[in-house]
């Protein structure tokens, strides 16, 4: 019996970002891009698609990014966020708006995939589709 696909749902201001970060993950054994979405409309796909971890660019560290953080922290308790950033300020910050895990951006895709799977295997109660 073969392990599903690790769920991840893409989240970034900036369609090129989104688009980028998909493909990335395209190349990974065990992961799927569940879906993409811009800032204001990720809690509600994270709601709708039921992803197993949220990857989240929090760009420059604007405080509207990394509050996307606690919206979707709040909306879906329980569910990892892996958050990416160029600010190394930024960092600290999203930790403290929830994420549960911090990477550069220009990280390499092999330890991107193991932060997206330890995010994955954090306890949680929310339900899982499958």
């Amino acid at each position: 019996m073969s392990t599903p696909e690790l769920r991840v749902l893409i989240v970034s201001p900036n369609p090129l970002a989104r688009g980028g970060l998909a493909a990335m993950l395209e190349g990974m054994a065990g992961m799927k891009a569940v879906g993409s979405a811009g800032v204001p409309e990720a809690a509600s796909l994270a709601g709708q698609l039921l992803p197993d971890v949220v990857l989240l660019d929090v760009g420059d560290g604007e405080i509207e990014d990394l509050d996307a953080i606690a919206r979707l922290a709040g909306a879906q308790p329980g569910l990892p966020i892996v958050a990416l950033t160029g600010e190394p300020g930024a960092l600290t910050q999203a930790l403290a708006f929830g994420a549960s895990a911090l990477l550069p951006v220009g990280v390499d895709s092999q330890t991107l995939a193991a932060a997206l799977l330890d995010g994955s295997n954090r306890p949680s109660t929310r339900p899982r589709s499958r």
